[in-house]
Order: structure tokens, then C-alpha cells, then sequence
């Protein structure tokens, strides 16, 4: 999963040097008037919460930094994910951690569950793809003539699906 996680982000990494600038924070109604950058820092910062939090044990995906710069500046979206594959090592070994989450929408009052890194690795691998292939959407929109790798924003599963013949690639 750790080089699935550095692929995918190194797949971001180059889409952002085709993205111009003055698109990349451009309300878009295919994306209910959201932005390729927000989409972008929604899903670093996923990565980010687990990295940063895999020593102390105890996983929080709502403790998001939620940072605007990383929506609104490709340089410094592509400065984090260099930062966060340098993250990802060898070194990450699974380990029992804690989530912690909260589906109210008044003031959290977090439940628990037991998981493992590596589980959440899968979590934020499958959220990563779901995210590029609605990034996908919008670049349709933005840069229409933008060929993106056929893998971007698909599940490996449908990939295999794929080349097995069973599925046509969706335009």
C-alpha cells in the first residue's frame, strides 16, 4: 500500500504541472461549485492526518488542518505531496491504532474503533481514487483536450476488469 499511496500522489503530482494556475481554484457546477484544489487538499490531508498521527496511535480524520493554501497554490500543493511521499517508508509498519470519528454535527463527542495502519493505508488509497476520478470530472471541464492517464481516478479492481474484457473504459 505504501507504494500504491506513492503512486497515486506522484499521479497528482504530475497532473498539477498541466493545471494552470488560474484554474486550479475555479468553482466548477459538475463538482457542486467546488474546486480541483479542494478536492486536492481534501485528499493530501487524509494522508496527512495518518502519517502525522500514526505515533501517537489514535487516527482523526476530522482534525483536518484544512489548509487553504494548499487549494488555492499548485506549488505549494505539489511541495506536500513531495512532503507526504517522503513520509511514506518502509518504516511504516502495521500496528493496532485507534479511529476516531463522529458522525454529529454539533460538537464531536468522538466514538472508537480498533483498526490498523495499514487498514487505514487501504482506507486513504480507496479515498484518494475516488477523489482523482471526481478531479477527473473537472479537468473534463477545465482542460478538455487533457489526456489523463487511463488509471487516474480508477480502482485497480476495474482496471483488471478491464483488460480482462468484461468492462469498456468510461469517457
Amino acid at each position: 500500500m505504501i507504494h500504491t499511496s506513492k503512486e497515486l500522489l506522484g499521479q497528482l503530482f504530475d497532473l498539477l504541472g498541466h493545471v494552470p494556475v488560474n484554474r486550479y481554484n475555479e468553482p466548477l457546477d459538475v463538482l457542486s461549485n467546488a474546486t480541483l484544489g479542494q478536492h486536492l487538499r481534501h485528499t493530501l490531508e487524509f494522508y496527512q492526518c495518518l502519517l502525522e498521527q500514526y505515533e501517537t496511535g489514535i487516527i482523526n480524520y476530522d482534525l483536518r488542518k484544512h489548509d487553504p493554501t494548499l487549494e488555492s497554490d499548485v506549488h505549494t500543493a505539489r511541495k506536500k505531496i513531495l512532503q507526504l511521499k517522503g513520509l511514506l517508508s518502509s518504516e511504516l509498519s502495521d500496528r493496532p491504532l485507534i479511529l476516531q470519528f463522529s458522525y454529529k454535527d454539533s460538537a464531536p463527542d468522538y466514538d472508537e474503533v480498533h483498526t490498523t495502519f495499514y487498514r487505514e493505508l487501504i482506507y486513504v488509497v480507496e479515498h484518494t481514487v475516488h477523489h482523482m476520478a471526481l478531479i477527473k470530472v473537472g479537468l473534463r471541464v477545465l482542460m478538455p483536450s487533457y489526456d489523463a492517464p487511463v488509471s487516474f481516478g480508477v480502482a485497480a479492481s476495474t482496471l483488471r476488469y478491464r483488460k480482462e474484457g468484461k468492462l469498456r473504459e468510461a469517457h
